[in-house]
């Protein structure tokens, strides 16, 4: 049995806007970040169909996560290329396996392929290990706050 990352298809919506909306639940905002099923449905078609995702497959198992950000011009400068990740969700039974390196390291190639600067934000309570960012060269820079109103 084995995992392979590859591009998101149309035919992967259904499953993106699944793991969304399970996503939703588990943010820890007063926000919903979709608002609804049919906004969720819209945020996940623009990205696959205009920005960056990437699936992880699983032989067996089918579609065991993905990674998804927007390529765009930089705000304050708009020479430059940013992607910026805006999801990166491995499904819980999957997240010991190696799903979230392998679709990190896809987003990474396409990064230096097509970007200037590749951006990462991360929950405070993530299981993301920071090391694994910084041996592939990531640097962290700054925090986020929010103050929600």
């Amino acid at each position: 049995m084995t995992t392979t990352t590859r591009p998101a298809q149309e035919e992967d919506i259904p499953w993106l806007v699944e793991q969304v909306e399970i996503f939703d639940k588990e943010y820890p905002c007063k926000h919903s970040l979709y608002g609804d099923h049919a906004n969720a449905i819209r945020v996940v078609e623009m990205l696959v169909r205009e920005h960056v995702v990437y699936v992880a497959d699983h032989t067996a198992k089918g579609l065991i996560g993905f990674i998804a950000g927007v390529l765009v011009k930089h705000p304050l400068n708009l020479k430059v290329r940013l992607l910026s990740e805006m999801l990166w969700w491995v499904t819980p039974e999957n997240r010991h396996s190696r799903a979230a390196a392998m679709l990190l390291d896809e987003f990474t190639k396409f990064g230096l392929a097509h970007a200037d600067l590749i951006g990462f934000g991360f929950r405070t309570e993530s299981d993301v290990a920071h090391h694994n960012l910084q041996k592939r060269g990531y640097v962290l820079k700054e925090y986020s706050y929010y103050l929600e109103v």
